[in-house]
Order: C-alpha cells, then sequence, then structure tokens
C-alpha cells in the first residue's frame, strides 16, 4: 500500500494562498475560495491517517478526496497535465471509534488545490488552501511555495497530484 503519497496529497491540499508573489500568489490577486459547488463534485477516494503516520499530527483522521470535472479525467487515466479549471477538494474529519466502527466525527478541515498554469505559476500551476474546520475565515496557511508546492513536487509524475483514481 502506498500510504505517503497519498499523504503527500492531503499535506499539500492542505497549502494555504499565498500574501505575495514570492510565496505563490501575485500580488494583488485575491485569495482561494472553496468552490460553492464542491459537494457536487465527484468522490475521488477515502483514507484513514492514523498515529504512527508521519503526517498524523498534522493530518491525522478520515480524508475523502472530490474532484470536479476537468481534473476527473486526468486522475482516471492516472496521468499527469491537469488542465487549468481543474479543482481537487480535501474535507478531512477526525475519527471516533466505538461499537467495532470507525465514523467520521467534527470537521479538521477543508482544503482545496485549484489549477491555474499562469496565476500559480511560481507554485507548478496549483493553488493551495485549506481552512481549519472548513471556516473560511480561518485559512490555514500562508505560504504555498514552502508549505505546499515542495511537498507536491513529490508527485510531478502525477501532475503534483497525491490522490489516486480508485473504482
Amino acid at each position: 500500500m502506498i500510504l505517503l503519497p497519498r499523504l503527500a496529497l492531503t499535506a499539500l491540499v492542505l497549502s494555504a494562498v499565498a500574501a505575495s508573489g514570492e510565496h505563490g500568489v501575485p500580488p494583488g490577486e485575491p485569495p482561494l475560495a472553496l468552490p460553492g459547488d464542491w459537494r457536487h463534485f465527484v468522490h475521488v477516494r477515502t483514507m484513514v491517517v492514523e498515529e504512527g503516520n508521519p503526517l498524523y499530527a498534522a493530518l491525522g483522521g478520515l480524508h475523502e478526496v472530490y474532484a470536479n470535472r476537468k481534473a476527473l479525467p486526468v486522475l482516471k487515466a492516472g496521468a499527469s497535465a491537469y488542465p487549468d479549471g481543474a479543482v481537487l477538494v480535501l474535507d478531512l474529519h477526525q475519527v471516533v471509534r466505538g461499537d467495532h466502527a470507525l465514523i467520521s466525527g467534527s470537521r479538521r478541515l477543508l482544503a482545496v488545490m485549484v489549477r491555474n498554469s499562469v496565476r500559480y505559476a511560481a507554485t507548478g500551476g496549483w493553488g493551495y488552501q485549506a481552512w481549519a474546520g472548513g471556516d473560511p475565515a480561518k485559512p490555514e496557511v500562508t505560504d504555498m511555495r514552502g508549505q505546499c508546492a515542495g511537498c507536491h513536487a513529490q508527485a510531478a509524475n502525477r501532475g503534483a497530484v497525491f490522490s489516486r483514481w480508485q473504482d
């Protein structure tokens, strides 16, 4: 099982908006926002990051990854050439154990990756943002290049996307 690359997607997805050009967003550009229709995206996969995993402290919990229509064909093909407008969303929840079952608990964060090869040229063509608890008033990261793009570069052969399509 290839957990580390999947977790890397999550780490990258958790990236946030940069405040200046040196951080990945051109000066004066508005911050990324979570697409209002993300709940209509296609579910890509589910994963649980448990204690003992290197990403547990930052990203432990139940990961649900979603893709919009522009990202989906590339994911399904296992390819790397995502078109501008491709969007991936991570919905991360606490894991609650009880009665011999794992269920989703409170939301830890919502995160987004948005493909725009011009606007986000400094971060490999992807913009990143994450919000604590899914609250748009609580962005998590301020440096896309330093907090997201470097890690996502590990998945360059998949277009900087760690998640893979699962039938």
